[in-house]
């Protein structure tokens, strides 16, 4: 299946409604594909092998919707449309132990304004309990270290990330629907042109 447009696919005098068809990549994994919609009014919905979804914007400026999402930041879009977000164990753990560090090298101030002054036993025994806890790969291990650690309010460690398939959605599928997008303009603006110059 190759990418396509359907221009106009519907236009009641107020809002136009656009179809595009993007086929799935043949780099031998088979993802990529996906059914967006897109109106004049700020909609936007898809049906993709990284998930389904939607967003209605309000406020786009002046222009043609599809100027304003052939230009959005993937990471905006992102946020958009990322409603579930799922446990980082490797980003949570990366961060203990750069709590880790910093109280070692006494780089925290603690409330009585004294540099933290952890030794290197009680580093290393808090390193160690970080590491072997689980908490890379599994969130309930997180908490259970959590309740064994002397770090004081070790829950601001936790972290999220946003779903997988959303973010295989924008890195992915979204620049392909971008470029077709930018190419239906462009020949709009084309075809625009050549009946101005004939007339």
């Amino acid at each position: 299946m190759t990418d396509s447009v359907s221009e106009a696919l519907l236009s009641d005098g107020e809002t136009t409604v656009w179809r595009y068809v993007l086929g799935g990549e043949s780099h031998g994994t088979g993802c990529g594909w996906a059914i967006a919609i897109l109106d004049s009014r700020g909609y936007f919905s898809t049906v993709s092998d990284f998930g389904n979804y939607a967003f209605q914007w309000r406020n786009f400026g002046p222009k043609d919707f599809r100027e304003f999402f052939e230009h959005l930041r993937p990471d905006y879009l992102l946020r958009k449309i990322a409603t579930c977000e799922v446990y980082d164990g490797a980003e949570t753990l990366r961060r203990v132990k750069g709590h880790i560090l910093q109280e070692r090298r006494g780089q925290l101030s603690s409330e009585s304004g004294e540099r933290g002054d952890w030794t290197r036993e009680a580093a290393r025994s808090e390193w160690d309990l970080a590491v072997t806890s689980g908490m890379e790969t599994n969130e309930f291990e997180f908490w259970r270290w959590s309740e064994s650690t002397c770090i004081e309010d070790p829950s601001q460690f936790h972290e999220h990330k946003p779903h997988g398939d959303a973010t295989g959605f924008v890195e992915r599928t979204l620049p392909r629907l971008q470029a077709l997008i930018h190419t239906q303009l462009v020949s709009e603006r084309e075809r625009a042109l050549g009946v101005e110059r004939r007339a």
